[in-house]
């Protein structure tokens, strides 16, 4: 209800699905305007529930601003159509310009589609190059790093990012890790150490670093590289990634050409449907589309650059054409499709419907602890560490900053002290007999929500061992894990030795 508020899209969304307090998140945002950075960054349930909040917004009175890079010209003509909507024009508006940058001016009176020029400073060729063995990936970034680069690789899991750092630790190179997968006040200090080491005003000294990232280094820091190299990707993703390249202007720089390297498999038209699961498994688990994949590589292989602005749109819009893919990757693209099409049903099926208001038979009415704003395939829960000596349990945040230590700032350490893991490989955490009671005092402080949802939030009590912290816990078959933490490579799990 402030006049100014930030934060995550899935606050916004929350305003159009059949939660509790839809009503106060309408107020809350009627006549406002409403800035969504990244708005391309959905898959086809949150599309339509974005769409779902536009209508509503623009019949409230509200403006949107919505910022992108890489939006498609569908996703466009959709985002602007549902505001159209709300606005109660009859006669929708067919988008048509392909320039880029561009601004789409959405009102009562009319649609504008109006060119802008790129700045100076803004306008980049960057060489591609795509790269079939990880062993020349290893050695590119070896030889930057021998010249004091500052050097990234973004891996597209954080088992990748965390095997990488580890067969790259040297004498010489120390990698520094940085993904998800770390506790809140782990993460922010790594975050406060990246844009110190690769911001703006980074010195020569600072910047000579090898980082191992998830995609997490791809939006919103401001950071930039020598050398910059990818696991292949989405072409939007892909193009987010060399953003980070050369971003800033410096006087000198110990590599001055600007080249991306990928890794991936080659783009034969002969490919098998293990194209990528074979080559980099943990990235099929990611993007589940290797058409998807395919098509960014083919672009790329045969462009051999990204050239902003000249042909970011040609880029985004040629890979999201899965029209000319092997036979092989037909199936995929083909359940990827489906799976677009299940999500979108779903989500027109959940969404609030602004001409039925709110009857209890007009929407799939639900509990808002589990925040129905994103589809997961794989439901992930919240860990949150904790250490424990003797009878008492603290969270790790405490443990971490001594500030966190009293008793109102309780609820600010436990929420320092979370990792969001997938279910299948954390799902219960054990907690020794001799814990239990101190384990349930902890608990005690959390809100009473928090308590019922075992299921989602748990609590790892950790001990020392000689290579960090320690916990154990069971994966979503019921089979006991092991789990390692340490401020240096992050949360890791894995199976339980048997005997």
């Amino acid at each position: 209800m402030a006049q100014v508020g930030v934060g995550t899209i899935d606050q916004a969304l929350m305003a159009v699905l059949p939660v509790k307090f839809a009503t106060m998140r309408q107020a809350g945002l009627a006549g406002k305007v409403l800035l969504v950075d990244e708005c391309h960054a959905y898959d086809s349930y949150m599309q339509e529930e974005m769409a779902a909040l536009l209508r509503f917004h623009a019949a409230m009175g509200g403006s949107a601003i919505l910022l992108s890079a890489t939006l498609t010209g569908a996703v466009r003509q959709k985002l602007t159509t549902a505001f159209q909507d709300g606005l109660r024009i009859q006669e929708t508006a067919t988008l048509s310009s392909a320039a880029y940058p561009l601004v789409t001016l959405v009102g009562a009176e009319n649609v504008l589609e109006l060119p802008c020029n790129a700045r100076d400073e803004l306008k980049r060729t960057v060489a591609v190059h795509l790269i079939s063995d990880e062993a020349s990936v290893v050695h590119i970034i070896k030889d930057a790093a021998a010249k004091n680069a500052a050097v990234a690789w973004v891996r597209n899991s954080v088992d990748d990012v965390i095997a990488s750092a580890q067969a790259l630790t040297t004498d010489s190179i120390k990698p520094i890790v940085f993904h998800a997968r770390f506790a809140m006040i782990d993460r922010l200090a790594i975050e406060r150490e990246v844009l110190r080491r690769f911001g703006a005003k980074s010195s020569e000294a600072d910047r000579a670093a090898v980082l191992i990232a998830s995609p997490v280094l791809q939006e919103s820091l401001d950071i930039d590289f020598d050398v910059l190299c990818t696991d292949i990707a989405p072409m939007d993703l892909v193009i987010q990634r060399a953003g980070r390249l050369q971003r800033h202007k410096r006087n000198k720089r110990p590599i001055e050409s600007e080249e991306l390297y990928i890794l991936s498999p080659v783009t034969e038209k002969n490919v098998d449907k293990n194209w990528i699961s074979h080559f980099l498994p943990k990235t099929a688990g990611v993007y589940r589309n290797a058409a998807l994949l395919w098509r960014t590589a083919d672009v790329l292989k045969h462009e051999k650059e990204i050239k902003s602005p000249e042909n970011i749109r040609y880029l985004i819009e040629q890979a999201a054409d899965l029209s000319d893919v092997p036979e092989a990757l037909m199936g995929d693209r083909n359940s990827a499709e489906g799976r677009g099409r299940a999500e979108k049903g779903l989500a027109m099926q959940n969404v609030l419907n602004y001409e039925a208001g709110y009857a209890p038979d007009v929407a799939l009415w639900e509990s808002d602890i589990r925040t129905p704003t994103r589809l997961e395939d794989e439901p992930h829960v919240t860990v949150r560490l904790a250490i424990i000596e003797g009878q008492t349990v603290r969270p790790w945040a405490a443990f971490i900053d001594s500030s966190l230590e009293t008793q109102h700032q309780q609820k600010r350490a436990w929420a320092l002290s979370e990792v969001s893991v997938r279910r299948k490989q954390l799902a219960h955490c054990l907690i020794p007999p001799e814990a239990k009671e101190a384990a349930s005092r902890a608990r005690s402080v959390w809100s009473w929500w928090e308590r019922e949802a075992e299921d989602q939030f748990l609590l790892l009590l950790l001990t020392p061992n000689e290579s960090g912290w320690q916990g154990s816990g069971r994966n979503g078959k019921g089979q006991d894990v092991v789990i390692q933490y340490d401020q240096l490579y992050g949360l890791q799990i894995f199976p339980a030795i048997s005997g």
